[in-house]
C-alpha cells in the first residue's frame, strides 16, 4: 500500500512540476536572453534540472517555485558570465534571431527606431542596473521579488532599478 501511496505523492508532485513549468518556461528563457546568455534555453533548462531535484522542497508553492527559478537563472547568468568572456549582446541574438526566421513586413512595421535605441540603451547599462531593470519592466516583478531575485534588500532593488532608469534616460537623450 505503501508503494501506492508515494507513487500517487510522485504523480501529484510532476503535476504541480509540469505546471510550474508551463507557467514559467517561455518568459524565462526571454529573461535569460534579455540578460544577455547566449545559451538561454540550456540555462532555463538548468534551473528547472534544479528545481526537479529539490521538488519535494516546494510543496504546491508556486510562488516559491518561481522566485527560485528566477533566483537560479540570474545566477546561472552571471556565472556564465564570469567563466566565459561574454563577446555577444542582446543585440547581435535578436540580430540572429533575424537571420534565423525571416521577419514579416508586419514584424517589421512594428519594430520602431524607438524600441531598438531602448533595447540598445539597456544594453549599455551596467550589470545590475540591467537586471533590475529588466525584472521590473520585462517580468513585471515587484520590488521585493526583484531583491528576492538578485540576493539584496528592497531598499537596494529600489535603488538599482531607480539608478537604471536615470541610465537609460541619459543614453536616450543622446543622439
Amino acid at each position: 500500500m505503501t508503494g501506492d501511496v508515494r507513487a500517487a505523492s510522485a504523480a501529484a508532485t510532476d503535476g504541480a512540476f509540469a505546471a510550474v513549468f508551463d507557467a514559467n518556461a517561455a518568459r524565462l528563457v526571454r529573461f535569460a536572453a534579455f540578460l544577455g546568455a547566449e545559451d538561454a534555453e540550456d540555462v532555463v533548462q538548468e534551473a528547472f534540472c534544479r528545481l526537479y531535484a529539490r521538488r519535494a522542497t516546494f510543496t504546491g508553492d508556486v510562488h516559491q517555485a518561481g522566485a527560485y527559478l528566477h533566483r537560479t537563472v540570474l545566477n546561472l547568468v552571471r556565472d556564465r558570465g564570469r567563466r566565459h568572456v561574454r563577446t555577444v549582446r542582446i543585440l547581435r541574438l535578436h540580430h540572429r534571431d533575424a537571420e534565423r526566421v525571416a521577419p514579416s513586413v508586419e514584424l517589421l512595421s512594428q519594430a520602431s527606431e524607438e524600441g531598438r535605441r531602448l533595447v540598445a540603451a539597456l544594453g549599455c547599462l551596467p550589470r545590475r542596473r540591467r537586471e533590475a531593470v529588466t525584472l521590473r519592466f520585462w517580468l513585471d516583478l515587484s520590488y521585493s521579488e526583484i531583491a528576492a531575485a538578485m540576493g539584496t534588500s528592497v531598499g537596494a532593488a529600489k535603488s538599482a532599478v531607480s539608478r537604471g532608469i536615470d541610465d537609460l534616460h541619459r543614453h536616450l537623450e543622446q543622439p
